[in-house]
């Protein structure tokens, strides 16, 4: 199969609508994975505790942007106690700087992802 011999792609769970063999389920995941998210060279981030009586809040998505997720939470992000949190983003995606992307990096405390790619 051209999946097997990595020379098609399936999205992986478009896959599970074609075949039912698990180890080809695997094996898009894989590729699709591979493909779109590839390892990052950035050094990872130290999370050296100053204030262990402030809770430490991790927002994950790879929607940060022109996106409805973000029209729906970038106020939360804004509103978070910060005398009792501290509240991180981190981006699945490098997607270009746009206003709400640029709204949540100025509205959490540490922001982690990729760098934005230039258009």
């Amino acid at each position: 199969m051209l999946i097997k011999k990595a020379e098609d792609q399936v999205l992986p769970f478009q896959s599970t609508l074609f075949f039912d063999l698990p180890e080809l389920h695997q094996l898009s995941a894989q590729h699709f994975v591979n493909t779109h998210f590839p390892l990052s060279r950035h050094t990872p981030p130290s999370f050296n505790r100053v204030n262990k009586n402030i809770l430490r809040i991790a927002y994950i998505s790879p929607d940060f942007g022109q996106h409805p997720v973000s029209y729906l939470t970038a106020e939360l992000f804004e509103l978070h106690d910060r005398n009792q949190f501290e509240v991180f983003g981190v981006s699945l995606s490098n997607r270009p700087d746009d206003p709400y992307r640029l709204r949540i990096k100025n509205a959490v405390d540490r922001w982690l992802g990729n760098p934005p790619i230039n258009n």
